[in-house]
């Protein structure tokens, strides 16, 4: 068969407009170019356009797949990855690396892994996978650790790596109810329904987030009527929407998404393969995850009125969270595990009970307060990253 390529990009913020837009255009020749799309199909010859500077001037989602070999994404995040320190444990640097700005926290995230030519069967749903990436970039920038480790995943297992040596990153919650998005990521890099329920079974269930509409309005109503007045009279004489990516920007500057639960399963690779192998072929039923509560929920079969009284307190914890904090230190003080645990089960509460409020984040400051505080105490460290509190090793 022909040699065959895809290229394509897509803004997801706002429209490419104005010098950009024209920029684009001098990158292709063939290409259909609009400013919220650009697409190119090739039969025969290269893609020679500078893909990261497209990004740096609009364009959001870049997607370039080919039968030799290449499947590659890059992704613009104009204020960087939302947790540094969690998205380390999946980047290599090279194959899975987040190349910074020149100034400002904005970046690009490249998922490259590598494969020889004809390893791969041919893959043809990438006019639906760009679209996907779209709401991938969202994940990511709410915080979804999923996307990385299933990035990860790609790379540890290509051509360049040796399943062997390669150990399987933090397991993000919720890898059994993956979404659209996500597992068409996984499908392009190969991850199929087999590794999808070997890694799942040990996957924490997913954390419950603020409705993003309910979160953009809170903040809406948050901002002084002068800004607001400005940002829509700009609207008006704008024909571009570039203010649009201007409101984005300051929120996701004012909403850090929060840490996503992790859990560390200390595996390599292969062993992943080996079991995934295993349920392909038949002599293993596929593992089915068991549903594990995180700490913060309320039993799952309590009476109405007991779900009244988890609620109340809720409410008390939401309304004075200090006495709770303090008892959570002096029981870290105690330097036992088991008040570890009920401390980070505290702390969990908070985070419950402050989920969608400008107070959000106070459950994971804390956590990361006692890290520093007692940065010797292992146990603790331990404990407060498996409830979810503290991004994963």
């Amino acid at each position: 068969m022909s040699e065959y390529q895809f290229v394509a990009f897509r803004a997801v913020d706002a429209p490419v407009s104005g010098d950009d837009l024209e920029f684009m255009r001098e990158q292709s020749s063939r290409a259909e170019i609009t400013p919220h799309e650009f697409t190119n199909e090739y039969h025969y010859g290269d893609f020679h356009g500078d893909a990261e500077e497209m990004l740096r001037r609009g364009y959001d989602v870049h997607l370039h797949y080919a039968n030799f070999g290449i499947r590659k994404i890059m992704i613009r995040l104009p204020g960087g990855l939302p947790d540094p320190e969690a998205a380390s444990h999946y980047l290599d640097g090279e194959s899975l690396a987040f190349t910074p700005d020149d100034a400002g926290p904005g970046g690009i995230l490249r998922v490259a892994p590598y494969f020889e030519s004809g390893i791969l069967e041919d893959y043809w749903d990438h006019w639906k996978l760009i679209d996907h990436l779209k709401t991938l970039r969202q994940e990511i920038l709410d915080g979804d650790l999923r996307p990385l480790y299933i990035a990860a995943l790609a790379v540890g297992i290509d051509d360049n790596h040796d399943p062997k040596e390669s150990l399987e990153p933090p397991l993000p919650a919720g890898m059994n109810e993956l979404t659209e998005a996500q597992r068409a990521l996984a499908e392009f890099y190969v991850i199929d329904e087999a590794i999808v329920s070997v890694v799942a079974v040990e996957s924490l269930p997913r954390p419950q987030r603020t409705d993003r509409q309910q979160a953009w309005s809170a903040w809406i109503r948050s901002q002084p009527v002068e800004q607001k007045d400005a940002w829509l009279c700009q609207l008006m004489e704008s024909t571009d929407h570039a203010v649009r990516r201007t409101i984005l920007q300051l929120y996701r500057q004012s909403n850090p998404a929060g840490c996503w639960p992790t859990t560390n399963v200390e595996r390599t690779l292969k062993q992943i393969l080996q079991v995934a192998d295993d349920v392909r072929d038949g002599r293993i039923p596929a593992p089915k995850p068991q549903h594990r509560p995180q700490p913060s929920e309320p039993p799952p079969q309590q009476s109405a009125p007991q779900q009244t009284e988890w609620q109340r307190r809720l409410a008390t914890i939401a309304a004075n969270p200090a006495p709770l904090i303090r008892q959570a230190e002096k029981l870290i003080d105690n330097k036992r595990s088991s008040d570890y645990a009920e401390a980070a089960q505290l702390l969990c509460d908070l985070r419950e009970a402050l989920a969608g409020t400008d107070r959000e984040d106070l459950a994971f400051a804390e956590a990361r307060r006692l890290k520093e505080k007692y940065p010797h105490r292992h146990a603790m460290i331990r404990t407060l990253r498996d409830h979810g509190l503290l991004p994963g090793r």
